[in-house]
Formats: structure tokens, C-alpha cells, sequence
């Protein structure tokens, strides 16, 4: 399950709040995610696989990352 009091809604995009700094908050986060898929092995960042920063639903930011596997709420 994702930890949605990990990341903040930016006009519908979920950026992770620790930034792109913080390998044990994501991979504490990924550790917990049903959603995480192995990303490329040339766009994985952190020496321990299962995190967010490995993850194929990463899009990084300047600061941090979106994760595209939280959908947006939709609005009627």
C-alpha cells in the first residue's frame, strides 16, 4: 500500500516530500508498495533495488520524484 503522507499533491502529480536524498524513506516506501516494478537497469539509482528510486513509476523532478502509480482524484 502506498503511503500517501510520503508524497504531496502538485495540481495532480504525487511528489515524494523526502526528495531525491533520502534512500531510506524510499525504500521504506517501496518495501510497502504493491504497485513497484524493477525499472531499466541503466535508470536505476540506489544500490538497493526494491526503492522508489528504482521504480518504473518513478518521473523524476529537480528536487524529487512523482510517483505514477498513485492516480489522481478525479473531480465531477
Amino acid at each position: 500500500m502506498i503511503d500517501r503522507r510520503r508524497f504531496v499533491d502538485h495540481d495532480g502529480n504525487w511528489v515524494f516530500v523526502s526528495g531525491n536524498n533520502a534512500a531510506a524513506e524510499a525504500r521504506a516506501q517501496a518495501l510497502q508498495c504493491r504497485y513497484f516494478v524493477e525499472d531499466d537497469e541503466d535508470e536505476q539509482v540506489d544500490d538497493v533495488l526494491r526503492s522508489c528510486y528504482n521504480c518504473g513509476y518513478r518521473r523524476w523532478t529537480s528536487s524529487s520524484f512523482q510517483c505514477l502509480a498513485i492516480k489522481p482524484a478525479t473531480t465531477n
